[in-house]
């Protein structure tokens, strides 16, 4: 079926329809609305649907949308929920039209771990549909009921994370509550469901329908007594549909339980009176009489007397702070820590004094477990003194570590623990004589399908964003490839990556290791204006595919046959302007002057959708780049 709307590559910049505001009314054409979307920044992923996946009947039913659950086309056919409006380009409800075109709009602005992203819109069976990626453990609600040793805590403080994000970027949610938010695969709860929204600042406006009032729809025992008495959605109501989402996880009870709504309505708008305080949430102890003062601050009549949702964050993470690593501990002191928030011991099935250096590398070495398994070890360097440098070093590998830790995913190399070695701390891994780093690997290996390994790498950076990870230095020499007949990339070299503040174990600051290449750098990061981010990971994402897909033909950039002495000379080769110095490369980056094409990217249909990929992954406007979903997605199509 053709879509009824025109297409748009993924990252393209549509030119200047982005910095001037727009209107979508109820007269417009939902070919005319759609194509305004997309010139918002919104997709079109219709092509990348698998409809062939998608069952008959929907998953789930809402007022005015239906949700399916299929595939996208691709190597690893990403699983993705479709909601689907019950209107079509043939019978159009012009008011609902306009409501969904405002949904898309406000859910395409944000980018948040905890809040579901939107992978693009597509043509469902004539409808319009809303693509996200499949949360596989379902609703709030129902994972806490399959899941009883979840930890309530985190998931509150994450929401919190999500809805404070929002409320930044000038969303407000409008119907928060344990239904709107989602699960990942690794239990991260999303937030989701934005048809009661608001977007200020918006770059497109919406028009209001005839008779159209400020008031939304809303779920009553959520609800604050200004939004049932009819007055709009503001932050602070959104605040107090907050407190009682977090009541609702602490007690696996929707609030104000066993009343009905009458009695519900009657409390909150003329008693002023707040939920019972749950039994378990006993007096005398300091965590609940702090959460419960928290939530009775949420619950304010008055919508100036609530705190922020940033506030709440706050509050919430001190109720239960994480533990710390910093300088001055000793070994077994962070070893300890560290086992106590999931990392694996085996300093005891070591062999220690059988270590065997690898290659060229200084703190790596090759040894065996009792149980016979060989196994790499990449220990913290050794300094003749004690001093701030080595205790600096010791902190930042455990750091390290506490990430890989979190990490379970075929695309990034895998530790397998840690240990204690003669007093120093180390990182444990499989070994393989097959394994070894993708530079090398592409001198050896001239056939090996560059789009596969591009779509796998792709795949493990979506891995960590959505697991709240930045790796935040991509580039060639941290990727290893485990040859074979079936060749697998992972990402490696975890010694800058930083995790979001959902953790449970915080490092004090330490000045990251300068191990990163300027080539592979976005501008924002080169000028010092932000730290870390996905979208500067996306950035390096793109120059290190632009790297393997030019080994692809044997040739660089400008289409000169490459010929290697060694493997140094290749991996000075392997980098994004590999012709000129340092200098040069950084004014060019700094102006927003990408590469040149190379010649192994041809003209025909699929060189030019990745070639419209890689310019957008390297946008110096941040907020145009791909997510990691999308790169993963479009990969996926070129390596099919």
């Amino acid at each position: 079926m053709s879509t009824p709307w025109p297409q748009c590559a993924v990252g393209a910049n549509t030119g200047q329809s982005n910095k001037r505001t727009s209107a979508i009314s109820q007269r417009m054409s939902a070919a005319q609305v759609i194509s305004r979307l997309i010139a918002h920044n919104c997709m079109d992923i219709t092509n990348t649907l698998d409809l062939s996946t998608f069952d008959n009947h929907p998953i789930s039913q809402g007022g005015f949308s239906d949700v399916y659950r299929g595939y996208l086309r691709g190597a690893e056919r990403s699983q993705v929920a479709v909601k689907a409006l019950r209107i079509s380009s043939q019978d159009l409800d012009p008011e609902h039209l306009k409501n969904a075109a405002r949904e898309l709009h406000t859910w395409s602005k944000c980018r948040h771990i905890n809040v579901v992203p939107l992978l693009g819109l597509a043509s469902f069976r004539d409808r319009i549909g809303m693509v996200s990626p499949w949360m596989s453990k379902g609703s709030l609600p129902r994972y806490m009921k399959d899941t009883p040793e979840a930890d309530r805590h985190s998931l509150c403080t994450q929401i919190c994370e999500g809805l404070s994000y929002l409320h930044q970027i000038g969303i407000t949610h409008g119907d928060l509550k344990g239904d709107n938010v989602l699960v990942s695969d690794e239990g991260i709860p999303a937030l989701t469901d934005f048809g009661n929204s608001t977007l200020t600042n918006a770059s497109m406006k919406f028009t209001q329908s005839n008779g159209e009032s400020n008031s939304t729809a809303m779920t009553l025992r959520w609800s604050a007594a200004e939004i049932i008495q009819g007055s709009s959605q503001t932050e602070a109501s959104d605040v107090y549909s907050l407190g009682m989402t977090i009541l609702e996880i602490m007690t696996e009870k929707i609030p104000y339980h066993g009343k009905a709504d009458a009695t519900v309505m009657f409390l909150v708008v003329l008693q002023k009176e707040p939920p019972a305080r749950p039994e378990n949430m006993p007096l005398g102890r300091n965590d609940t009489d702090e959460l419960w003062k928290l939530l009775l601050r949420c619950w304010a009549y008055e919508p100036a007397l609530r705190p922020t949702a940033v506030e709440v964050t706050d509050v919430m993470k001190l109720i239960d702070p994480p533990s710390t690593i910093s300088s001055g501990m000793s070994t077994n002191h962070i070893l300890q820590t560290l086992i106590d928030h999931g990392c694996v011991d085996l300093t005891h099935l070591l062999h220690h004094g059988t270590y065997s250096r690898v290659g060229g590398i200084d703190d790596v070495f090759m040894s065996n477990l009792t149980d016979g398994r060989t196994v790499l070890v990449k220990r913290e360097k050794i300094y003749l003194n004690k001093n701030s440098v080595g205790e600096k070093a010791l902190k930042r590998l455990a750091h390290e570590l506490y990430i890989w830790s979190k990490c379970d995913h075929p695309n990034i190399l895998h530790a397998i623990g840690m240990a204690g070695c003669d007093g120093q701390l180390a990182v444990v891994f499989p070994w393989a004589s097959s394994m070894e780093v993708l530079p090398g690997y592409l001198c050896k290996n001239q056939q090996a399908d560059r789009y596969l390994l591009s779509y796998q790498i792709a795949s493990g950076v979506a891995y960590l964003h959505r697991s709240g990870i930045i790796h935040d230095s991509i580039q060639g020499p941290n990727v290893v490839v485990l040859g074979g007949h079936s060749p697998r990339a992972m990402l490696a070299g975890f010694d800058r990556a930083v995790l979001r503040d959902n953790s449970t174990l915080l490092f004090t600051t330490t000045e990251a290791s300068p191990n990163r290449g300027l080539h592979w750098l976005a501008p924002e990061i080169i000028a010092e204006e932000t730290g870390p981010t996905t979208q500067a990971d996306i950035y390096s994402l793109g120059m290190t595919i632009l790297v393997w897909i030019c080994f692809m033909f044997g040739l660089d950039h400008i289409g000169s046959t490459l010929e290697y002495h060694n493997l140094q000379e290749c991996i000075t080769h392997a980098r994004p302007y590999p012709e000129l110095m340092d200098h040069v490369v950084l004014h060019r980056v700094m102006q927003g002057i990408h590469p040149k094409r190379p010649v192994a990217i041809p003209y025909n249909e699929l060189g030019q959708r990745l070639w419209m990929l890689l310019t957008g992954c390297w946008s110096k406007e941040t907020s145009l780049r791909p997510t990691a979903v999308q790169v993963k997605s479009e990969a996926s199509t070129a390596a099919t």
